[in-house]
This record gives structure tokens, sequence and C-alpha cells, in this order.
């Protein structure tokens, strides 16, 4: 396991994109556990509802949108 070497976002607001899978959920626990409210985008709402939930379940506040931040 990585050392935890995240800043405190204590109370700040963050919105991550990609949060369904991978890295961008990965990025999106993180911040709720160092304090960060977060808005979770994915293209899947279904799976950025999932993150959502789970970072609910930390304590934190997550907030699920549907999103998708690519260009054609």
């Amino acid at each position: 396991m990585m050392p935890d070497t995240m800043h405190d976002y204590q109370g700040r607001r963050v919105l991550v994109t990609g949060t369904g899978a991978g890295i961008g959920r990965g990025i999106a626990v993180r911040l709720a556990r160092a304090g960060a409210v977060v808005a979770c985008v994915d293209v899947n709402e279904e799976s950025a509802g999932q993150v959502a939930a789970e970072i609910e379940a930390l304590g934190s506040v997550g907030v699920a949108l549907a999103g998708d931040v690519s260009s054609e």
C-alpha cells in the first residue's frame, strides 16, 4: 500500500472526471479521505453513483454527475 501523501483537503470542493473506474475512481476516493467534497463525473452515471456512495460510506460527501469531457 502506498503511503498517503495527500494534503488536507478538508472542506474543499473538487470535481474528478472518469470516476467510474481506474485512476479517476482512485483519485476521487483519496480526495474524499483527505476531507474533500467530491463531484464524481463519468459517462456512466450509475458507475459515478457507486463511487459517490462509497465516498458517502467513508463519511464524506460525494455527488454523481453524468458527463463526457472527451473531444471528438
